[in-house]
């Protein structure tokens, strides 16, 4: 594919010439109600990049009075523009290779800066609005199936920590796996393997059940992520056992 690199120069005087095209009164009046409020903003735009706040507000102006379905535009101070064009960037998403270049065209149509792949406008969406004042979109509900959040249950980091520790260790599990214990064969280290639930962050917490002294795992003792292989598992087992040693109990 060719990249075609813009010159400056040459942009300059088309936008000077299209704003000097477009800036009449008349034309503001008879085409802004019928326009598509991201192109009215374009405009605006266009008119701002030279200097001309009065027609940029002329248009903005008729296209709000007398477009029906326009829920209106923030006009500004004399300092600020109209509309952001960042916002506009950012709310659309090209639909063949992800880039956020993408640009309103005409009426409900798209062009990507980075690919030049052209779309409809509500293909590109990625948020709530029409482009000009992006406002996300709300997520869909996250509702993983069973077993794809959380592979394992917890009883079974604790079997893994128990094979870690080696012989003289065993373990048992709660109901559903909810918990384990990870006990030595004569009693004498009696642990529950549990997760902190009243706590802010839901940490992996050991309770020595002969003194009920609780011990929080460091998150930076453990392997990152969620065990999703017997592998994984192994891993976090032995993290879980070196941290038992550690309490020397």
């Amino acid at each position: 594919m060719t990249t075609i690199t813009p010159d400056p120069v040459l942009t300059a005087a088309a936008v000077a010439r299209l704003a000097s095209v477009w800036k009449s009164v008349a034309t503001a009046e008879e085409v802004g109600p019928v326009i598509s409020c991201v192109e009215a903003d374009t405009l605006a735009a266009v008119f701002l990049a030279v200097g001309d706040k009065d027609s940029a507000k002329a248009w903005i102006s008729e296209h709000s009075a007398n477009d029906p379905g326009c829920e209106g535009h923030d006009e500004g101070h004399d300092e600020e523009p109209l509309m952001s064009t960042t916002t506009v960037v950012h709310a659309l998403t090209c639909t063949a290779c992800g880039s956020n270049g993408v640009q309103p065209a005409v009426r409900e149509w798209a062009n990507c800066t980075n690919c030049n792949h052209g779309m409809s406008l509500s293909e590109a969406m990625t948020c709530g609005c029409d482009g000009y004042d992006c406002v996300p979109r709300p997520a869909a509900p996250y509702a993983p199936e069973p077993g794809e959040e959380y592979t394992y249950p917890l009883s079974d980091y604790a079997r893994a920590t128990a094979r870690a520790l080696g012989a003289g260790w065993d373990t048992e599990s709660s109901y559903l796996g909810a918990w384990g214990l990870i006990f030595t064969t004569d009693v004498r280290v009696s642990l529950r393997l549990y997760v902190d639930g009243e706590g802010s962050t839901g940490d992996p917490m050991i309770q020595d059940r002969h003194t009920g002294d609780e011990y929080l795992v460091p998150a930076e003792r453990l392997p990152e992520g969620a065990p999703r292989t017997k592998d994984e598992m192994h891993e976090w087992g032995k993290a879980l056992a070196l941290f038992v040693l550690s309490l020397g109990l």
